[in-house]
């Protein structure tokens, strides 16, 4: 086997050890960084030692390998965000690939060949020795690329782009210095440039790791800053065609009673210009407890674990609630997902996950899945449930929508309740004065329980939306507000124009409403009662509190006051979009979905079977099997080979024959000079012919030190930087 110059060069002591401290620090792990260090420089403590080879540098890498992928699917399965999985999992890439790093650090071998990185190449080598050919192998040495690596995942959890830019820069500049190799520079000029240099670098590497994780902090915050309308944003007043997806989102089993023809997600009370949201009070005014407040106006459902299942119910009584079982719900959850469900739900079982939450406008939702994907089953109950009265939060209008719907009104001929357009005037309104600044808000005395007069108005405003026709192209007008340009000007609009009408139009009525978005149930699974929700399924819808009496109770914000409640009602739903919207979308339906449709039903089937309690439990107990014994057959084979490395007595031969690579150094000092060695001719005898006079007494402290048993004298070192000088005064006069 020919003998190769080893690709870059073994970094110096230190180095590595510091690179792992620096690791440890950003990413607020001092302990590991500090393993990691003691193990990078243990190397130079003792002299235990390893014959690798080819097939142990190849194990070594398949190690890491099967480290990385092992590492990638827990985190990736078992994390509630997969951005964060993900910067998990490359932040310990250092970890991952510390077999294959040790493997070097304690090998024998003079580096790792580059054919461990690929099977094709090594079974390419296996053939040429079994034919005789030639072989050429290059070892390498990953020191300063593995010390990148470790630059690089270190920025994966830095919070302080200053130290980290420090840090880099420090480091890099160490870096650069060790490997100069150039002679004849002095050591403050070395400095100097390599700091110059990793300036440079590290911006680089220091501002792109930063950008990189900064984008995939915003990426986890985009998707955890708000509860109620994650992907639900609603596209009031928005001008171009609305493209729908196909995708399948959830899986829905029904499996008792009548089936329901939609499931409701969320539930919103507040519109803002052309976005729905709710009104998100602060833990002191929701008396919250801690072990309960989830934030956002969210708080958690009570839990039980008895027999190792995760039951949740809206109310602790409901616990042991044994309702009807309505129906099981499937699907994948990347992250703290809104659930759809019957509005009845009381009880949910067996929830592949740690936490349910729900507020008061009964949003559900589902937080920590256990393997990705969620699949529980919920009971349900004769009325709704965890659903809080209306108040007059439920009755507030945007006040540039007020105009368009009291001209609507006027003209059906109805009378309105008054309505106060300044409410810091208003005494019966003090709880509210802060929230609902410069928002209209009728008088809550002049209404009035008239159930007869609520079911009237429902009906003209049925007869009015129904004269509109669906469309997802959206043409309206920018002048004027969202809602009032679809009731006086639009012929057609999409779910969302129609629900936000029919709310705002009977909360100016007088009647509590709110704007309700989830899925209509409508396309039939393969399985006998199964239904598929996919992204064209999404629909909006109107609940309206029809029935109650306005009562001004004491007021439970913690506050202080009193506020006015509705109470004795009930909420009905309305859906006023034309019912045949579903017929009209264009959402792709050919092979390519089909075979998607089945990946994505295979992949969540896959994942909920691993999910199981037994499976989990056989999983778990393989996998700690395979890794005792794979650790220990490692020991087993190191401690069978190892070797120490024997000591160099000073003066011995050994160590002249150290010394002789300095003209191997030499040689190639003198090559960048144009001065090549003939093939075949020895060194000694080359340098005799190109510089008679200068080498004659380097020439013969080589051939001493390489024959003559005797140790010479003089410095091998000190005399090549003398020829060095000499050849370097004749260059100049050339």
């Amino acid at each position: 086997m020919k003998d190769e110059s080893v690709i870059f060069s073994a970094p110096p002591r230190l180095l590595l050890g510091v690179g792992f401290l620096f690791w440890g620090a950003m990413l607020d792990t001092p302990f590991l960084g500090l393993i990691g260090a003691l193990l990078m420089e243990a190397r130079y403590w003792t002299n235990l030692r390893w014959k690798f080879g080819e097939g142990g540098f190849a194990k070594a890498w398949q190690l890491s390998v099967l480290l990385l992928v092992v590492s990638a699917v827990v985190k990736m399965g078992s994390e509630e965000d997969r951005v964060e999985s993900a910067v998990t999992v490359l932040s310990m890439l250092p970890y991952v690939f510390l077999p294959l790093m040790l493997a070097q650090q304690y090998a024998s071998d003079r580096g790792v060949p580059l054919t461990t990185f690929s099977f094709v190449a090594r079974r390419k080598m296996a053939k040429d020795r079994a034919a005789g050919r030639e072989v050429r192998v290059l070892p390498c040495q990953l020191g300063y690329p593995y010390l990148g690596l470790i630059l690089i995942s270190s920025g994966l959890g830095v919070n302080d782009l200053k130290w980290y830019g420090i840090g880099v820069t420090v480091l890099m500049a160490c870096i650069l210095h060790s490997m100069k190799k150039g002679e004849g520079v002095r050591r403050s000029r070395a400095w100097i440039l390599a700091f110059g240099c990793a300036i440079f670098i590290a911006g680089g590497i220091s501002g792109g790791t930063y950008w990189a994780y900064g984008k995939f902090k915003r990426a986890t915050a985009s998707r955890g800053q708000s509860h109620e309308h994650r992907g639900l944003t609603t596209a009031l007043g928005n001008v171009g065609k609305l493209k729908l997806n196909p995708a399948i989102v959830w899986r829905y089993q029904h499996k008792g009673g009548s089936r329901p023809a939609r499931l409701r997600m969320a539930a919103y009370d507040t519109f803002a210009y052309d976005r729905w949201t709710k009104r998100l009070p602060s833990r002191a005014q929701r008396r919250v407890s801690e072990e309960r407040d989830a934030g956002g106006g969210l708080v958690r459902l009570f839990s039980s674990e008895e027999k190792k299942r995760k039951d949740h119910a809206y109310r602790e009584d409901d616990l042991s609630f044994e309702g009807p079982l309505l129906g099981t719900l499937r699907g994948q959850v990347k992250d703290s997902t809104l659930l759809p469900i019957p509005p009845t739900s009381r009880r949910f079982l067996k929830v592949a996950a740690d936490e349910l939450h729900v507020n008061g406008l009964g949003t559900t939702e589902v937080s920590d899945p256990d393997q990705g994907s969620i699949e529980l089953n919920f009971v349900a109950g004769e009325k709704r449930v965890f659903e809080e009265d209306p108040t007059e939060f439920d009755l507030v209008i945007l006040p540039s929508e007020v105009p368009g719907m009291e001209r609507f009104w006027k003209q059906e001929g109805e009378i309105l309740p008054k309505w106060i357009h300044d409410i810091e005037d208003s005494d019966d309104l003090v709880t509210s004065k802060k929230i609902l600044e410069r928002v209209d808000l009728p008088v809550i005395e002049n209404l009035r329980p008239d159930l007869e007069r609520q079911t009237r108005l429902w009906a003209k405003i049925q007869n009015a939306l129904r004269k509109k026709n669906y469309t997802l192209d959206l043409k309206p007008k920018k002048k004027e507000p969202p809602v009032t340009d679809f009731i006086h000007s639009m012929d057609a609009g999409h779910c969302e124009y129609f629900a936000s009408a029919a709310t705002l139009l009977l909360r100016r009525a007088g009647i509590p409403s709110r704007y309700v978005v989830g899925y209509a149930v409508d396309e039939r699974g393969k399985n006998p009662g199964e239904w598929i929700l996919r992204g064209k399924h999404a629909h909006a819808w109107c609940q309206a509190y029809l029935g109650g009496t306005w009562r001004l109770e004491p007021s439970t914000t913690g506050i202080g006051g009193e506020v006015w409640r509705c109470r004795g009602g009930r909420w009905v739903e309305i859906d006023l979009t034309p019912g045949a919207w579903l017929e009209m979308d264009t959402a792709e339906t050919g092979w390519r979905r089909r075979l998607a449709d089945w990946w994505q039903v295979f992949t969540e089937d896959i994942v909920l079977w691993f999910g199981r309690p037994k499976v989990i439990g056989v999983l778990k107990f393989v996998m700690w099997f395979s890794g005792a014994f794979l650790l220990l057959w490692i020991i087993n084979r190191l401690w069978r080979t190892r070797t120490r490395k024997s000591k160099v007595l000073k003066g011995s031969w050994e160590e002249r024959c150290v010394d002789l690579r300095l003209l191997r150094d030499l040689e190639k000092w003198l090559k960048k000079r144009n001065q090549v060695r003939p093939v075949g001719v020895p060194v000694g005898e080359w340098l005799g012919m190109v510089y008679p006079t200068e080498s004659a007494a380097l020439v013969k402290k080589y051939q001493t030190l390489k024959f003559d048993p005797q140790p010479p004298a003089g410095d091998l070192k000190q005399e090549i930087e003398e020829f060095k000088k000499t050849v370097r005064a004749q260059s100049r006069k050339m």
